[in-house]
C-alpha cells in the first residue's frame, strides 16, 4: 500500500510471482515521479515468501531506511522507499483491518517524518485553546523551521533533505511529552503546542531544542550536514479565540528569528498579570481534580473521613456509536464540571482512570448530604442538552456510587475498588436476569463475533476460532468434573493424559483430542445433564461419536486451509463458512444443558460467617455475549479464588475451571475480562495437609489441577496466560488501557 506519494492510500494486491515498480507504463505498479527510475524495483514471490529487489535504479531502493543491494525478504509492516514514494508491505490474516487502520493513521500522521500532520495539529490547537480559556490555564505555541533547508536539498539532494526531516522529527519526538502535540506544519516547518506551561518555561525548552539540533550529528551517505533551527514562541491571550491568531504571532516571531541571523529563539511573552487577570474576569477559577488514590488518602487523613462519591457517564456504547470515539471523553469532562459546581469549597474533587469522577465530602457531611449531592449532579446532568443531530436518540444518564464514612474507614485504600464494583453492579443489574437462558460467555461471545465480520475469509476464521474456544472450554469443564468426582482412577488417568501436554501452547488438534479422551473418563451412569452432554462426544464403546468425527475432520481441514497458508476464492471461503458454521451450531446445541448452569467469577468477598461455613460473594455473571458482566450477590459454602472462573451447577459444589478459564480485572479502568488459556500451565505440585488422625498423603505426583484453589492460594493465571475472548470498551486509545474504544462491542479473538 502506498503511504506517501502521488496515489496516497492505494492498495496493490500481490497476486503475481513478479511485480515490477517504476515510472514507465509497462510496470505492474506505476509511480509517476521524476526521482523514480523507469524500472526501479521488483517484488518477488519465492517458496511462499515475498522479496524486494532493486533493478539498478538511479536513486536506489530503501527497505526500512537501509539500501537494498540484493534480494531482501519482506515482513509485514516493512516500509519500502523508492524516490519520493513510500510503500508499506502488509500480509497476514487480517490485511483488511490493517489496511483501514493504516488509512486512518495516514489522516493524522505525516508519512515522511512519523509525527502528526497539519490537520491534526489545527484540531488539537483549537481544542486546547477552548479548554485553556474555560479554566484559565496557560497555553504556548512554538513554531520552528530548518535554516537554509533549500541549500541542503541543492547541495546534498532531496533524499538527504528527507533524511534530515525524518531524523530531526524523531529526535525531537523523544523530547516531547505525551500531552503535547508535535506536528509537521508544512515543508521544513514544525509546530509544538505546549499546554499548562507558561511562555517563560517554553522559551527555556525552545533553547534546549535549538542546542540539541545544533549539536546533533547529521550524516547522509558519509556526508556531514550541519543543521540549525530558528524558533518563534508565543503564548495565548484572552483575546485570541481562533487558532490562526496564535499561529500568526508565533509565525511572526519565527520570521524575526530568521531576519535577525537564524539559529536563535524569539518569543513574545505577555505579562502573566495581564493574561491571567483577564481570564479570571471571564471565568471562575475552577479547582483542579486530583488523582483518585490521592483523593482517598487525603480523605483518610481527615478525622474522621467524609463520604466518597463516584460518578460515571452511562450508555457509553450509544455515545460512541452516535457521536464518535472521542465523545465519551468529552462527556466525562463535562460531568467533571457539573460535579465541581455542586460540591463545596472544602470538598475534594478527583478523577480516576479517566472515566470516573470522584468527590470526597467534608468531614461533617453525612449520608443525607451525599445523596443530595448525587441528586443535584444527576439533575444538572439530565438538564444538559444533547447535540441536535442525536436529539431523541440519545439521553444523558449517570451511574453513581456512594460510600458512607464508616465504609470508607473499613475499606481504607480499597475504597476505589469498592466504588468500581458498585458502578459495575449498577451497569449490569438490568441484564442479570436476561442472561440466565444463554450459554456461558466463552461459548456465546465467539459465536457472536462471526456476525461482526465483513468478508468470507474473516467469517470463516471467526467460526474456526469459535470452535477452538468451545473445545478449550469443554476441556476445562471435563477437568473440573474429574477433579470433583469420586473416581480416583479417573483422576489418575486424566493426570497421566495431560502430563505430556503441560507448559506450552496447544494446537487446535490437541484440544480436540483431549476433549474426546477426557470424555471417555467421565462416569457413564451420572444423571446430570451437563455430564451427559459431554459423554455424548463418545459412544458407549469409547469410540468417537458421529459429531466428534466430523469435528476431527473439520480440524484437519482447518489445518489444510489456514495452517499451511492456502488462499481460496471468496466462493470457496463461503462454502467452507457454511460447512463449519453448521458444525459449530451443532456442537453448541450439544452443550445446551450449560444454559441451566452459571459461569461466574469473584468480584468481591462481602462477608465471612463466624462459623467459617459460609461466605457471601459479589459474583460477576459471565453468561451470554453481554456488553457488561453483571454482578449478583450470593452466599456459598465453598471457598472461591479470585482469578478463576467457576461453573455453578445445581446440586453440586462450584466447579473451578482452572487452569484454563480465568477472569482478570484491567488495572487501568477496572473492567473485568475473561480469558481462555492457550495451553495447560498447571503450576508446581502441591500436597494437601492431612486432617488430624488421617493417613499421610500418597507419594504419587499430584498436579495443581487436582486440587481446587482456595481464597489464599497462589494459583494465579501464569504468564503468558491467556487468550482474550471479548472485552467491553474502555478508555480512549491514548490511555494505556487494554480495551480500545470501538463502535462495536465485539472484538476479535487475540492471543497472548
Amino acid at each position: 500500500m502506498q503511504i506517501h506519494g502521488p496515489e496516497l492510500g492505494k492498495k496493490y494486491t500481490l497476486h503475481e510471482i513478479e511485480l515490477n515498480i517504476g515510472r514507465e507504463e509497462g510496470n505492474h505498479i506505476v509511480v509517476d515521479l521524476d526521482n523514480v527510475s523507469r524500472k526501479h524495483a521488483r517484488i518477488l514471490r519465492r517458496q511462499g515468501r515475498m522479496f524486494v529487489q532493486d533493478l539498478g535504479s538511479t536513486n536506489g531502493t530503501y527497505l526500512n531506511d537501509h539500501e537494498v543491494t540484493q534480494e531482501t525478504p519482506l515482513r509485514s509492516g516493512d516500509l519500502i522507499k523508492m524516490g519520493g514514494s513510500i510503500f508499506k508491505f502488509l500480509t497476514g490474516d487480517n490485511v483488511e483491518l490493517q489496511y483501514h487502520e493504516t488509512i486512518y493513521t495516514l489522516t493524522i500522521v505525516d508519512g515522511l517524518t512519523g509525527v502528526n500532520n497539519k490537520r491534526y495539529f489545527l484540531e488539537y490547537l483549537e481544542r486546547e485553546m477552548g479548554r485553556c480559556h474555560r479554566y484559565g490555564r496557560p497555553l504556548t505555541l512554538m513554531m520552528f523551521d530548518i535554516d537554509s533547508f533549500k541549500k541542503i536539498n541543492d547541495v546534498h539532494g532531496h533524499l538527504a533533505g528527507d533524511y534530515v526531516l525524518r531524523e530531526l522529527a524523531q529526535t525531537l519526538k523523544r523530547m516531547v511529552r505525551k500531552e503535547q502535540c508535535f506536528a509537521r506544519y508544512g515543508g521544513e516547518e514544525f509546530a509544538l503546542v505546549i499546554p499548562e506551561d507558561g511562555a517563560d518555561r517554553t522559551l527555556i525548552f525552545a533553547e534546549k531544542i535549538r542546542q540539541t539540533i545544533e549539536k546533533k550529528h547529521f550524516s547522509f551517505e558519509s556526508q556531514d550536514i550541519p543543521v540549525t533551527l530558528s524558533l518563534g514562541v508565543a503564548n495565548m491571550t484572552p483575546e485570541m479565540m481562533e487558532p490562526l491568531q496564535l499561529i500568526k504571532v508565533a509565525d511572526a516571531n519565527l520570521y524575526k528569528a530568521k531576519k535577525s541571523g537564524r539559529n536563535r529563539v524569539v518569543g513574545t511573552i505577555y505579562p502573566v498579570a495581564t493574561t491571567l487577570a483577564s481570564v479570571t474576569s471571564l471565568v471562575r477559577e475552577p479547582r483542579r481534580p486530583i488523582d483518585g488514590m490521592a483523593l482517598v488518602r487525603r480523605n483518610l487523613d481527615r478525622s474522621p473521613p467524609g463520604p466518597v462519591l463516584a460518578f460515571e457517564v452511562a450508555d457509553e456504547r450509544s455515545i460512541i456509536e452516535l457521536l464518535g470515539s472521542s465523545s465519551f471523553e468529552t462527556w466525562t469532562f463535562e460531568l467533571e464540571q457539573e460535579v465541581e459546581r455542586v460540591i463545596g469549597p472544602a470538598d475534594l474533587l478527583g478523577n480516576w482512570r479517566d472515566r470516573y469522577v470522584l468527590a470526597a465530602l467534608e468531614v461533617r457531611s453525612g449520608e443525607e448530604r451525599a445523596r443530595a449531592v448525587v441528586d443535584a449532579v444527576r439533575a444538572a446532568w439530565v438538564a444538559r442538552p444533547v447535540p441536535d443531530a442525536v436529539s431523541g436518540r440519545l439521553t444523558r444518564s449517570l451511574r453513581t456510587a456512594v460510600l458512607p464514612p464508616e465504609v470508607v474507614v473499613a475499606s481504607g485504600e480499597r475504597c476505589l475498588d469498592r466504588l468500581a464494583v458498585q458502578l459495575l453492579d449498577d451497569a449490569g443489574r438490568a441484564v442479570l436476569l436476561d442472561s440466565r437462558s444463554e450459554l456461558p460467555f466463552p461459548l456465546s461471545a465467539p459465536r457472536a463475533l462471526v456476525l461482526a465480520q465483513r468478508t468470507a475469509f474473516t467469517r470463516f476464521k471467526a467460526i474456526v476460532d469459535a470452535l477452538e474456544s468451545s473445545l478449550r472450554f469443554v476441556v476445562a469443564l471435563e477437568l473440573a468434573l474429574l477433579r470433583d468426582g469420586e473416581h480416583a482412577r479417573a483422576r489418575d488417568d486424566a493426570a497421566a493424559l495431560i502430563a505430556s501436554h503441560t507448559g506450552e501452547p496447544l494446537p487446535l488438534g490437541t484440544w480436540e483430542e483431549l476433549a474426546v479422551q477426557l470424555a471417555v473418563l467421565l462416569p457413564r451412569s451420572s444423571g446430570e445433564p451437563v455430564m451427559g452432554a459431554l459423554r455424548s462426544l463418545v459412544r458407549n464403546d469409547g469410540q468417537r461419536s458421529a459429531l466428534s468425527e466430523r469435528v476431527r475432520e473439520a480440524v484437519l481441514e482447518r489445518e489444510r486451509l489456514i495452517g499451511h497458508g492456502i488462499t481460496l476464492s471468496d466462493d470457496a471461503y463461503r462454502e467452507q463458512e457454511e460447512v463449519f458454521g453448521k458444525l459449530l451450531d451443532e456442537f453448541l446445541k450439544l452443550l445446551e444443558p450449560l444454559k441451566q448452569a452459571r459461569l461466574v467469577s469473584v468480584a468481591e468477598i462481602e462477608s465471612l460467617e463466624a462459623d467459617d461455613d459460609g461466605v457471601r460473594y459479589a459474583l460477576y455473571g459471565h453468561q451470554g455475549a453481554t456488553e457488561h458482566f453483571p454482578i449478583g450477590h450470593e452466599r456459598l459454602e465453598a471457598r472461591l479464588a479470585r482469578d478463576w472462573c467457576y461453573l455453578l451447577v445445581q446440586g453440586r459444589a462450584p466447579l473451578c475451571l482452572a487452569p484454563i478459564v480465568a477472569a482478570r480485572t484491567c488495572e487501568s479502568c477496572g473492567r473485568v475480562e475473561v480469558f481462555l488459556a492457550e495451553g495447560l500451565w498447571l503450576g508446581a505440585p502441591r500436597e494437601r495437609r492431612p486432617a488430624s488422625g488421617a493417613s499421610p498423603p500418597t507419594t504419587r505426583p499430584r498436579f495443581a489441577f487436582l486440587s481446587t484453589p482456595g481464597p489464599g492460594s497462589s494459583s494465579r493465571p501464569p504468564k503468558p496466560f491467556p487468550r482474550r475472548i471479548l472485552r467491553p470498551s474502555g478508555n480512549p486509545p491514548r490511555v494505556p488501557c487494554r480495551w480500545p474504544r470501538r463502535s462495536s462491542r465485539l472484538r476479535p479473538l487475540t492471543r497472548w
